[in-house]
């Protein structure tokens, strides 16, 4: 009975540590990867939703050291939002540290963008990218939980449902025109998309 005493202290004292260190990896990696602990600040319901595998476009797209050191996306918690995983036009959200992603994908052709919670929930994260042969550009956006539609002005104006914190449509807009959740008519201007 006094052999037992000692093995079992040892036992117990290397599953602590075994623990311990366990834990530690475990805090370290959600710190390098923008862990779901992280989306708690950001104003986007949509990256509470199901996960799906990311498709090889975004992973290329965000795989970047620009990208990377300002915003670390963490592409393995990325959110089909629009689109389905088979469908030619999707538009996914990456969640950050600090800072929400948008890839934008019709056919082969892919575009990416991150900006600050902050600057996205202003309306800053738009993109477009051109539809070939054809007028108009596709542009997505995200916005914040409470705007439930954009205003699209440029030749012609049109009001666009915001779903799951995104905005996607065919248009020659300049503008995306919304109310944010204060009240204040904001104005964003749509990046154009290289023809």
């Amino acid at each position: 009975m006094r052999r037992a005493m000692p093995i079992l202290t040892i036992l117990l004292i290397g599953a602590a540590g075994v623990a311990v260190a366990t834990n530690a990896l475990a805090a370290g990696s959600a710190d390098r990867s923008g862990s779901d602990a992280v989306l708690s600040d950001a104003p986007f319901a949509a990256l509470g939703g199901l996960r799906h595998p990311a498709p090889t476009g975004l992973i290329e797209s965000l795989d970047s050291a620009y990208y990377a050191e300002r915003f670390a996306p963490n592409i393995s918690a990325a959110r089909l939002v629009k689109g389905t995983l088979a469908g030619d036009e999707q538009v996914w959200l990456v969640p950050g540290r600090g800072a929400v992603c948008l890839f934008l994908a019709r056919g082969v052709d892919k575009s990416a963008s991150c900006q600050s919670n902050e600057d996205a929930a202003a309306g800053h994260l738009i993109m477009s990218i051109s539809h070939r042969g054809q007028a108009g550009a596709l542009v997505a956006g995200v916005l914040p939980n409470d705007i439930v539609s954009v205003d699209l002005v440029g030749k012609s104006a049109r009001t666009v449902a915001v779903d799951s914190n995104v905005f996607l449509a065919t248009t020659d807009a300049e503008l995306a025109s919304f109310v944010d959740g204060q009240g204040r008519s904001q104005q964003v201007t749509i990046p154009l998309a290289d023809k």
